[in-house]
């Protein structure tokens, strides 16, 4: 079995900011403050609705729920379609099933139904974004985005949106750990990789996420 270590979800979540296209212009300083407004939205977001079942929810808003038997990539989750007339959100079963046997083998087990459960989770934060318009990225000011070394316009961080998205789903559904531990789990399984070889990979990652925003190094629990 593999134990699974305890990691602060600013660990992962950092990983995400560092996706966004503007990563780069944001300075040291203000690092922790894109991730602490952006885990507080989700997590927020989750007391509020929590009790409720949110696949009622969202058919009382007109959004279909679909769930596929076939995923077009081992990769994709779920997606949400929002365009014109089309509010539907998908969620693809093998890959649900492939993440709940890869926590199977480790000190934190979760069933197929309980990461189907996650993925929509993490979806429905993102139609609580569409259907009110207001973005998780409006939480924090642009950066200031240089153009041919040139211009300067401002960026918003779009991918506080993702940030978010997995801290509700987290702390919506009660997650042992944060969803992109699950897919590490996964991934390492697939490539025949050991458990130390994961729990490396999760030491560089906390290392990276302390030194980038300069917080003292907590370490593996």
């Amino acid at each position: 079995m593999i134990q699974l270590p305890s990691l602060p979800d600013e660990v992962f979540a950092f990983q995400d900011l560092k996706e966004d296209f503007s990563y780069a212009w944001i300075s040291p300083a203000q690092r922790e403050a894109y991730l602490s407004a952006a885990l507080g939205a989700g997590r927020s977001a989750a007391a509020n609705w929590r009790g409720h079942a949110l696949d009622e929810e969202l058919a009382r808003a007109g959004v279909a729920v679909r769930c596929w038997p076939d995923a077009p990539s081992s990769d994709i989750h779920s997606q949400i379609l929002w365009d014109g007339g089309t509010h539907q959100i998908d969620i693809f079963l093998p890959t649900a099933r492939a993440v709940g046997e890869a926590m199977a083998g480790t000190s934190c087990p979760l069933a197929p139904e309980q990461v189907k459960d996650a993925f929509l989770a993490h979806e429905f934060y993102h139609y609580l974004e569409y259907s009110t318009g207001h973005w998780t990225d409006e939480l924090c000011p642009p950066v200031s985005k240089r153009i041919f070394g040139i211009f300067r316009t401002p960026a918003p961080i779009r991918r506080m949106s993702e940030i978010a998205a997995f801290a509700f789903s987290r702390e919506f559904c009660g997650l042992p750990v944060h969803p992109k531990l699950m897919d590490y789990v996964l991934l390492y399984q697939r490539r025949g990789l050991s458990e130390s070889e994961l729990l490396g990979r999760m030491e560089r990652l906390a290392a990276e996420y302390y030194a980038a925003c300069g917080r003292a190094e907590e370490g593996l629990l």
